[in-house]
């Protein structure tokens, strides 16, 4: 226990001196800095914000580009699916005379196809309409989904 101690001891001692021997240097060097033609250095500073600002502002855009491409992406594969079941109930609707299931399809296609519209609208979107035209689909995609799972519960299964 003793040689723990003193070990654990001369640990701390050792830490202690280590920092005492940087923040010398440290300052050393600093104080050597301060000697350095200021202007150039300032210029220098300038420079370094001035491309952490555009650095910045290039990272912020192609953030909301992420942003934009993944929304879209996750929209496509919504539309996709949407698009799989229409086509499986069209082809399981042939031969049948049912009005009201055919103006049920009918009214979904109309919403998909509405939604397709503003999906294809927003991929040109810019930063400044971004937020307003993602809204407007998001309203088109409960649209489509409440037709869509309308249409499912009356006919996805007996179809």
């Amino acid at each position: 226990m003793e040689n723990i101690k003193r070990t654990m001891k001369q640990s701390l001692y050792a830490l202690l001196i280590a920092g005492m021997i940087g923040s010398v240097s440290a300052c050393s060097s600093n104080e050597r800095e301060k000697n350095i033609d200021t202007s150039s250095s300032t210029n220098t500073a300038k420079a370094y914000e001035n491309d952490n600002d555009a650095e910045t502002t290039e990272i912020d855009k192609n953030a909301w580009m992420q942003e934009r491409d993944t929304y879209v992406s996750t929209q496509r594969a919504t539309l996709k699916r949407i698009d799989n079941d229409i086509d499986s109930w069209q082809s399981k609707m042939e031969g049948k005379k049912n009005a009201a299931m055919n103006e049920g399809m009918k009214s979904l296609k109309i919403k998909r196809d509405q939604f397709e519209d503003k999906l294809n609208e927003i991929e040109t979107s810019t930063e400044e309409n971004w937020t307003r035209m993602r809204n407007e689909l998001d309203e088109s995609a409960m649209e489509l989904e409440s037709t869509h799972k309308a249409f499912t519960k009356e006919y996805g299964k007996n179809s």
